[in-house]
């Protein structure tokens, strides 16, 4: 299972959502979430929601009951931008690394979440597992 202790740099809460647990924590300053499956699925895969987190969980719920974590880094106002893309590759990093999730990714873009997962995944295809894409915003002048 995914766990992380709390430091004076980074505090953890672990909360109840749907009735997983939930981890929030910060890395390099920045908001995280990770949800754990009730049982891990081989492997550890996992989905990565790009934007709205706990907008139309039900995806994330299907995911977790399939033994999928779900996890979170708040991206909101940068658009897919590069700064986006790094604060992603630091998260992807940190939860591959240090937690041995799988190196091959679930992504899921609502909106403007899309910008950011389509920008990460055409950098980065071979970590790439799927896109799930609702509504995606995929220009930035719209």
């Amino acid at each position: 299972m995914f766990h992380i202790e709390p430091s004076e740099k980074s505090p953890i809460t672990i909360d109840s959502w749907n009735e997983y647990k939930l981890y929030n924590f910060q890395l390099d300053g920045i908001d995280c979430k990770v949800i754990c499956p009730d049982k891990e699925a081989p492997q550890r895969p996992w989905l990565w929601r790009a934007r709205f987190f706990d907008c139309w969980p039900y995806i994330d719920i299907a995911m977790l009951e399939c033994g999928y974590h779900v996890a979170y880094i708040d991206v909101a106002g940068l658009f897919g931008s590069s700064k986006a893309v790094k604060r992603f590759d630091n998260f992807y990093n940190y939860v591959v690394n240090e937690h041995s999730f799988n190196p091959k990714v679930a992504l899921v873009g609502y909106s403007r979440g899309g910008l950011a997962v389509y920008n990460w995944a055409a950098r980065n295809p071979q970590k790439t597992a799927c896109i799930y894409a609702d509504n995606p915003v995929c220009d930035i002048k719209s």
